[in-house]
């Protein structure tokens, strides 16, 4: 009996690891609307150039079809510019995902967290994204292609790679966070240099 309950025990949790990973990718989007539970403090924004749409949710390209995202948390106000050619863009419960078109397990996604430091979110955070074999924390790093440095996070498994950094603004952390194979593509390192945070 004592050698079967680990067994047991083992078979329940990846049964609900399943349950979990089935709900995800059965889940339908989220409404494009923001809920009323939201804050107004932490309702996503989207801009684009020449004009928004109207239609939150529906990206805004200007004429070289690239669309700004923007995000205002805490007095805090970041923002990424795609090109919509490039990327499907998905609301998060936290912010946005914007998945690769040309190879679909690459993404990156930006995102807030309340009430948190960078510092104290890292060793946890890649949990949600990748169930790593090897974690690495690599302390204050540079975003690819910008100023802005953040706690830097790298999620191993096999050839998979998730790579996160967390900087610590007003009330909590904005997170940028890259899921990829091998290497980052030419196109999310592009995005990446648009990111910005003003505070």
């Amino acid at each position: 009996m004592k050698k079967v309950l680990p067994l047991v025990i083992a078979l329940i949790l990846i049964a609900a690891v399943a349950v979990v990973l089935a709900l995800t990718v059965l889940k339908p989007k989220a409404p494009a609307e923001p809920s009323p539970s939201e804050t107004p403090d932490t309702t996503p924004v989207e801009t684009g150039s020449p004009e928004p749409t109207g239609e939150p949710g529906t990206p805004s390209p200007d004429g070289d079809g690239m669309t700004e995202y923007v995000m205002e948390v805490g007095g805090t106000r970041y923002s990424v510019t795609v090109r919509s050619d490039d990327f499907d863009v998905a609301e998060t419960a936290s912010g946005r995902r914007f998945t690769l078109k040309t190879v679909k397990n690459v993404f990156f996604e930006t995102s807030y967290i309340p009430d948190k430091t960078a510092l104290s979110a890292a060793p946890a955070f890649l949990d949600a994204y990748i169930d790593y074999l090897e974690l690495e924390s690599s302390g204050k790093n540079y975003i690819p292609g910008t100023d802005i440095i953040g706690e830097m996070v790298v999620g191993y498994r096999n050839e998979d790679i998730c790579t996160a950094w967390l900087v610590d603004i007003n009330g909590g952390v904005v997170a940028v966070t890259v899921s990829y194979s091998g290497e980052i593509p030419q196109a999310v390192y592009d995005a990446l240099e648009t990111f910005t945070i003003e505070k």
